[in-house]
């Protein structure tokens, strides 16, 4: 239980040392909206990606899906049905934590996301009017 709590710590500690950094290096206003942004939410978007299915339901699950029906910018790092596989049952019980995670404000280019947080991009869809997919290889490493 103690530990549980360490790791509940550790994982909001995370997510707020994350958002300073990404809030401190980058603002949506620095970087305009995808050129070829097609009138669909992130949300839509997300849903008609079936590699990224499992992904979809924690984000369901975790009553976030909501904020990718709002104007953004939003980044959604969406982990592969492969990388979730990998994850430990005990994260998925909380899918709040999880994704948490792998949400941020504003336009997060790749070449951001991929040294700051320890994940490899495996695929980019910028085809949201509100926002960028990454499709990444694993959960947040700072999760």
């Amino acid at each position: 239980m103690h530990r549980l709590f360490i790791n509940s710590f550790i994982n909001v500690f995370s997510l707020v040392v994350l958002t300073i950094i990404f809030t401190s290096s980058i603002s949506a206003q620095d970087i305009p909206p995808p050129a070829n942004a097609q009138g669909k939410t992130l949300l839509q978007v997300v849903k008609s990606n079936d590699d990224i299915s499992e992904f979809v339901q924690l984000l369901e699950d975790s009553g976030y899906s909501q904020i990718l029906e709002e104007e953004g910018p939003y980044t959604v790092l969406a982990s592969s049905n492969d990388a979730l596989k990998k994850v430990a049952t005990e994260l998925k019980e909380n899918p709040q934590a999880l994704v948490q995670g792998q949400l941020f404000q504003g336009n997060v280019p790749k070449e951001l996301v991929e040294p700051e947080l320890n994940v490899t991009v495996e695929e980019t869809d910028d085809n949201a009017a509100n926002g960028t997919i990454h499709v990444v290889d694993k959960i947040n490493d700072r999760l």
